[in-house]
């Protein structure tokens, strides 16, 4: 039983140059946008993380009736309710349906993206 999601093969690759050029779209510094975008990982999917989990590469939270994504670098899972997950693959945040508009907020509006600096 395989369960699995399946990825379309031009999901698992990504170009560099329009990478950085999505997330410095989407509100990123340069700095930020060429480190989520420069990675050695292979193709993994996100996971979602419990609480005070932490996650070794970039993630996202996105606090209960909240209207913001934050993208945040290597974080513990808050204990606070909200959804965390960990992006092995930090390319593949630019899929994440907050990130291309598929995925409202509790209000019904598009999220709000924040870069967060460590």
């Amino acid at each position: 039983n395989n369960t699995e999601a399946f990825v379309p093969e031009e999901e698992k690759s990504v170009n560099k140059e329009v990478c950085i050029s999505d997330f410095v779209d989407a509100g990123a510094s340069y700095a930020i946008a060429k480190d989520i975008c420069t990675t050695e990982a292979e193709y993994e999917l996100a996971y979602r993380l419990e609480a005070g989990e932490y996650c070794d590469s970039w993630g996202t939270i996105v606090y209960d009736a909240d209207e913001d994504v934050e993208i945040v670098k290597e974080f513990n899972a808050p204990t606070e309710a909200s959804y965390s997950y960990c992006y092995p693959y930090s390319p593949g945040i630019q899929n994440a349906p907050f990130f291309t508009g598929a995925e409202l907020n509790p209000f019904g509006e598009v999220f709000d993206i924040v870069f967060v600096e460590n």
